[in-house]
């Protein structure tokens, strides 16, 4: 019975580690996706910028945002890159 209880105990803390270790591994995943999208929104906007002659933010001030910030001023600055007429 004893023998029976600790392997039982045994499997389920080593269940809860695998669990733990699979969101551990799924976080730093989606935190290297989410920086690399960032990278990618900054460079986006450092392009438009120099399109429409604008310089500010500098790109060390665009690395302090959120990327729903990036991602909405790269949309602000890209539709001033669209003619006028449409």
């Amino acid at each position: 019975m004893y023998d029976a209880q600790e392997r039982a105990n045994r499997d389920y803390r080593s269940s809860i580690n695998s669990a733990f270790e699979e969101g551990k591994r799924q976080g730093i995943l989606e935190a290297k996706l989410e920086r690399q999208t960032i990278y990618e929104q900054v460079g986006r906007i450092k392009e438009f910028q120099e399109l429409l002659g604008i310089a500010e933010p500098t790109r060390d001030e665009l690395y302090g945002y959120e990327l729903s910030q990036l991602t909405e001023l790269a949309e602000r600055l890209r539709l001033q890159l669209r003619p006028r007429g449409d």
